[in-house]
Formats: structure tokens, sequence, C-alpha cells
């Protein structure tokens, strides 16, 4: 798929139904989505299903048959987070969403959750979930998950506006004695190789 002009990173590939969205994050700052092959499938796809067109290899989990439909991000009897979600990144195939939320599906998140495709997942560490304080901005650096925000502790540990989850656990970003940051990470970014 080439790529226009106008878009500066390509966010993440979303499945709705049988029809796959690509999510490009443009130059503008805005958040576009369109028709698009999904990279990771079982089956090769070079363009998505028309409805009731039939799909290789059983890729509408058994009904062979693509219904083009958009869901909500529902578990648990519950759609989607209840305040404002202010972050968006993929990681380890999941969508993470970062904010002013404390529930997903129903579940306490405090802030921060993973969305796996059927449900939403805490970031729970340290007999706490999530952080203290609203997310601003994630990203993905070293195969790790790194957040933003005005928070300063999360897993229960001080942390300082910025922390790293490593799957398992909250790590704060320490240097020079000085634990995070002074002032909140509202942008993070990586550029060869460097948060």
């Amino acid at each position: 798929m080439e790529k226009k002009k106008n878009t500066l990173m390509t966010v993440g590939t979303l499945e709705l139904s049988c029809l796959f969205i690509l999510i490009t994050l443009t130059t503008t700052g805005l958040l576009s989505a369109e028709p698009a092959a999904r990279e990771h499938q079982r089956a090769a796809i070079s363009q998505p299903a028309s409805a009731g067109e039939p799909l290789p290899g059983g890729l509408a989990g058994g009904n062979d048959v693509c219904e083009p439909a958009w869901f909500a991000f529902t578990s648990g009897g519950t759609v989607g987070v209840d305040q404002t979600v202010r972050a968006q990144t993929v990681w380890n195939g999941d969508l993470v969403v970062g904010g002013s939320f404390t529930t997903a599906g129903g579940q306490t998140v405090n802030r921060i959750a993973r969305w796996d495709g059927s449900q939403w997942h805490p970031f729970e560490s340290g007999g706490q979930i999530g952080v203290n304080n609203t997310v601003r901005s994630l990203t993905v650096w070293n195969g790790d998950l790194v957040v933003g925000g005005p928070f300063t502790e999360a897993g229960g540990q001080t942390v300082n506006r910025i922390a790293r989850w490593d799957g398992s656990q909250w790590h704060p970003f320490t240097s020079g004695g000085q634990t995070g940051f002074q002032l909140s990470a509202l942008s993070l970014a990586v550029w060869q190789g460097d948060l």
C-alpha cells in the first residue's frame, strides 16, 4: 500500500469484523483510517473482502463469508472506558489506551488499559492497578511500553511522570539520583533507537 505524502507514521491496524482498517497519524496530527490488508494474517489478503465475498482460509472464524460491521470495544457487558482517552499505541499486537478514565469494560484500570481484540486488561503490579493520574502519552521503546503524564506513581512505586512497563511490572526512569521528570511528559517519541 502506498503511503500518502502527509503520513507521519502508521499507528496500527484494527480489525472490524473481516474488514481491516489502517490507522495512520498524519503530519497535521490527525488520525486517519482507511481499509487495508492486515499484515499479520494466517492467509494473504491483498484487499479487504466485500460484503458476502468468501474469505481465504476461513478468516471469518468458521464463517467463510465476510459480513463487515462496526463493533464497540465491549467487555464485561460494558462499552469502552468511562472518561477521556488521551493517548493510544499498539504494543505487542494489542491496542493500549491512556487517559483520565478509571474503568474499561466495567473493571478498574486506572488511566491505562490494554485491548486484546475481545476484552480490556489492566496493568497491575505491586498490588496496584494503573497509575495515579492522567496518562498523556504512550510509545514503545526497546519492546517495552513507555507512559508519560502528570502521574507520580505506577505499580505502587514513585516514577514521577514517566514509567516503563516490561510486560509484568512498572519501572521508573532514574538518572543522576533523580527519578522521572519535574514536569509532565506530554509527548513521547523514539528516534534512531533513543527515547
